[in-house]
């Protein structure tokens, strides 16, 4: 009797991936997006495009490219997901987002995850696509890469919307994205899957590549809605920031530390003085951190673009944070 060779037979019995991908008015990003998906080393897998209502043509473009496309509501991030979700055949579900560009082995590396089955989530790193990327692009990477890295392995927040995966199972017992959140719905949804008894597995070399915000206005204005969003989604639920929130009331510690300080010098000069010995340990650390974040990375970007950048991020999304907890509530878009 003929034998079926093994490696053959390894391939036969792979779980279908379902990849979706939310997108609106993506013209420029889209096809580069499906392109490397399509050249992924594994299969078998799905694309579903859910098209926002664009009206640049990305609909268009995809089906092209031999993509199925269904119409989304345009009403948010988390609606759009929950469309592909409920349309997609695949026993494992995976998202990114229309400006990434994914790995050829991302999706192997996820299903490798899988292979548990009390594992229910799964990602990986989202690292700075760098062709054309400009140098406010790159500085916003090192930002990305560091504001991601106060995430813990395991925790809700340690795996991003642009690079997550599902098992369609769980997805289904908790009801997929919650879609009363205007941002920050994956730790919602990470925490509800989690209370379910799954674990969360990322894996390091799952890799996306992400065209980043290209000017300085639009990559502060990012940021305070970054704020606005954990901060919502913390006052909603706070277990699911546990891992993270301390990082967040330190940074809001040190500001507010800050103005003490600033108040202080007013009423005793001499005070004053210290700020120069802030600033130098200030400069120490964002020196270090710039260097530890390109050893891990590999990209660069001018250091004085980096540190006012940083700076002025994460000054804004704890501006932000903090706005969402005094005065819940407000429209802030």
């Amino acid at each position: 009797m003929q034998q079926l060779d093994t490696k053959d037979h390894r391939k036969s019995i792979q779980p279908l991936v379902s990849i979706v991908v939310p997108t609106r008015n993506a013209a420029s990003n889209i096809a580069d997006c499906l392109a490397s998906i399509q050249a992924s080393s594994y299969h078998p897998f799905e694309i579903i495009v859910v098209d926002g209502l664009s009206c640049d043509g990305t609909a268009e473009i995809a089906r092209d490219m031999g993509v199925r496309v269904i119409e989304g509501k345009a009403g948010g991030r988390a609606s759009d997901c929950n469309l592909g979700i409920v349309e997609a055949r695949g026993e494992i579900i995976v998202l990114t987002d229309d400006d990434c560009v994914v790995d050829e082995h991302w999706l192997e590396r996820i299903v490798e995850c899988f292979s548990d089955p009390r594992v229910g989530i799964s990602g990986g790193p989202d690292l700075t696509y760098l062709p054309g990327t400009t140098n406010v692009g790159l500085a916003a990477g090192y930002i990305h890469y560091f504001y991601r890295s106060l995430a813990s392995e395991t925790g809700t927040d340690a795996v991003i919307g642009c690079n997550s995966a599902y098992r369609k199972k769980a997805l289904a017992e908790v009801g997929g994205f919650d879609e009363g959140y205007p941002g920050a719905e994956d730790t919602s949804l990470h925490r509800r899957i989690m209370d379910m008894g799954y674990t969360m597995r990322p894996h390091r070399q799952a890799i996306v590549y992400h065209k980043r915000r290209a000017d300085f206005r639009t990559l502060v204005k990012r940021y305070w809605t970054y704020g606005w969003h954990m901060g919502l989604a913390h006052r909603r639920n706070p277990r699911a920031f546990k891992e993270r929130i301390k990082h967040i009331y330190a940074l809001l510690g040190g500001l507010l530390a800050l103005l003490l300080l600033v108040a202080a010098s007013v009423i005793f000069p001499a005070v004053a003085w210290s700020f120069l010995g802030l600033a130098v340990i200030y400069l120490i650390f964002q020196g270090w951190l710039y260097r530890k974040i390109a050893r891990e990375t590999g990209f660069r970007s001018p250091f004085l673009l980096f540190l006012i950048s940083s700076t002025v991020c994460m000054l804004f999304f704890g501006l932000a944070f903090t706005r969402e907890q005094v005065l819940p509530g407000r429209k802030k878009r």
